[in-house]
C-alpha cells in the first residue's frame, strides 16, 4: 500500500516536515484511533459523529471489518444542507 493512502493532507504534512516519503511510515501520519460508524447508520449519523470526533471522513466497519469510508464530501451528494452545517463547524480542522 502506499504511504499516502492515509490521506492526501499526509503528504502536506510530510512534505511541509521535509521528511523523505519513501521512509515515513502509516503509523507516523495516520489519525489514531479511527472513527468509525456502521453501515445501517444514516447520513445524519454520519455528520454527527463527524462533528463529535473532530474529522471529516468516517471509516464504515461492520464487525471490525473495514467496509469503506464516508466523506463531508460525500454527504455533501446525499445531503447538501446537512453538509453546509458540518462544513462550516469542522472548517478550522485539518484533514
Amino acid at each position: 500500500m502506499s504511504w499516502w493512502a492515509s490521506s492526501p493532507n499526509d503528504l502536506t504534512w510530510v512534505l511541509a516536515e521535509d521528511r523523505d516519503p519513501n521512509e515515513t511510515g502509516l503509523s507516523e501520519v495516520m489519525s489514531s484511533p479511527v472513527a468509525t460508524i456502521e453501515p445501517s447508520a444514516n447520513v445524519e449519523i454520519a455528520i454527527e459523529t463527524m462533528i463529535e470526533e473532530g474529522v471529516r471522513r468516517l471509516a464504515v466497519a461492520l464487525d471490525g471489518d473495514l467496509r469503506g469510508v464516508v466523506s463531508v464530501t460525500d454527504v455533501a451528494y446525499a445531503e447538501p444542507e446537512l453538509a453546509r452545517r458540518a462544513g462550516e463547524r469542522t472548517a478550522r480542522w485539518e484533514d
